[in-house]
């Protein structure tokens, strides 16, 4: 009895559950994933671990981009490397023992390439770095060095979760979801910048929706407070687009905010939010431009050029590979782990998306209708599409060799995750009039179940990549 209280009181139970899943499931991520064994994670590391020194901006020797850290950092790769893209390779406890076993050499130091993630800010970086920065000066193994930067972000991961949760005025099970995909989680249980993203962009989303559904205008603190997100997330990874979502927000929202008498008018206001965050990106863009390296003979300039010359034959192009790989996307999105070669049964993917769209449609956390204007479903609409093109477009820009038209490769769900939230947010604003006879009361404790059974077979996917001899 006492279970089914707090199971169907929504203002505590879906973000208690969260705590619970996403700490115990994101735990068991850090410790049942070998180390270093996700896209990008030795250079996420590396870079974590400067930032965490107090080198903030990289360095550019010999064509390379970079920093100098620890050369641990690099036997510490190369002990559990192997496993890299090698599906027949495996790892046992006494390889991982021995790994553990590598000590941090604060002292000698060697120039190490981190890729494009010298080119992303601290900012990308500042929970694992904080993490990083505890744990080396207490403990001297690199593992748990590692661990120490995956656990921080996990607690950041958490904490943005749960107040995105609390915020969110609808669609408290749909983000509960989206929060526990198995790749949402191991980004946020981990040393990658996009943890980072995927946590400030729901958080930052979170809150524009509230304020923008609350009875109530816009104080100064919650200003500030958006302000403050917008630049945070203008710098991680160069990220400014994401933080136009504060054109969701009614102007009419932001009548109490004082300005001085000449600029006392609501599209100063949103400028004021707007025009910092695009500064900020474009500033720290031209550093990081400094110490860029073009990676897979990709050359920028000539691929803009090549797409302002030829814009329809691009997006035709472009149209091409997002249709041609929407499933293996949506795949991704989900959560295909590892190196991108630990899959789940593809019925629990179908099981997943399904409940996404579900919980969309006849979520029990409702007790009223939410009207939006026109304005704002067109806006959700074109920002969606918007940035699922401009994502594409970075990734043609900076991994694709000039002047391929063919569909191209590189791109990776975990890239659109922070898109899931809005595309599903317009679909629930397009057909709110219907729900009061959708709702489903038990939705959430399906929902419970589908994580478990979810992680379930995350537990035999990464036991069979990485530990099972047959």
């Amino acid at each position: 009895m006492i279970f089914k209280d707090i199971l169907f009181n929504k203002k505590i139970c879906i973000e208690s559950f969260f705590v619970i899943f996403a700490f115990f499931f994101g735990v068991m991520l850090i410790f049942l994933t070998p180390p270093l064994q996700s896209p990008d994670e030795p250079a996420h590391f590396s870079r974590a671990y400067s930032v965490s020194e107090g080198h903030f901006i990289a360095k550019k020797m010999n064509n390379v981009s970079g920093d100098y850290v620890p050369l641990s950092l690099f036997k510490f790769e190369n002990s559990v490397g192997y496993l890299t893209f090698k599906s027949n390779e495996r790892i046992s406890y006494d390889i991982l023992k021995k790994s553990s076993l590598i000590a941090l050499e604060k002292e000698n130091k060697v120039f190490g390439d981190q890729k494009y993630q010298a080119l992303y800010s601290a900012i990308s970086y500042l929970p694992q770095s904080i993490g990083i920065f505890i744990f080396r000066h207490f403990i001297d193994s690199v593992y748990w060095i590692l661990i120490g930067g995956k656990l921080f972000l996990l607690i950041f991961y958490i904490v943005c979760g749960v107040i995105s949760i609390k915020s969110i005025p609808f669609l408290k099970e749909l983000l509960f979801l989206v929060l526990l995909m198995p790749m949402s989680l191991s980004l946020g249980a981990s040393v990658s910048a996009d943890g980072v993203l995927i946590s400030l962009s729901i958080l930052y989303i979170s809150k524009i929706i509230e304020y923008s559904f609350s009875s109530k205008k816009l104080n100064s603190k919650q200003y500030l407070f958006l302000l403050s997100m917008a630049l945070l997330i203008a710098l991680v990874k160069q990220s400014f687009f994401i933080s136009l979502f504060i054109l969701f927000l009614p102007m009419e929202k932001l009548c109490e905010i004082r300005f001085p008498s000449c600029f006392n008018n609501n599209f100063s206001k949103i400028t004021a939010i707007v025009l910092p965050a695009f500064l900020i990106g474009l500033f720290w863009s031209k550093i990081s431009y400094n110490i860029f390296v073009p990676l897979n003979g990709s050359n920028p300039s000539i691929q803009l050029l090549f797409i302002l010359s030829h814009p329809f034959v691009y997006l035709h192009t472009l149209f091409y590979t997002l249709y041609l790989n929407f499933l293996i996307l949506i795949y991704e999105t989900i959560g295909i782990l590892g190196w991108l070669d630990v899959f789940l049964f593809p019925i629990t993917y179908w099981l997943y998306f399904f409940f996404l769209f579900l919980n969309t449609f006849v979520g029990y956390s409702l007790n009223q209708k939410f009207e939006s204007s026109s304005y704002q479903k067109l806006f959700l609409f074109i920002y969606v599409v918007f940035n699922v093109i401009f994502t594409s477009t970075a990734i043609y820009l900076s991994w694709i060799r000039p002047y391929v038209i063919s569909p191209f490769e590189g791109l990776q769900g975990r890239y659109f995750i922070p898109f899931v939230l809005p595309f599903f947010v317009l679909l629930f604003l397009l057909f709110n009039s219907f729900r009061s006879i959708f709702r489903f009361k038990y939705i959430f404790v399906f929902n419970i179940v589908l994580v478990i059974l979810t992680y379930l077979n995350l537990v035999f996917g990464l036991y069979i990549r990485y530990y099972a001899n047959f």
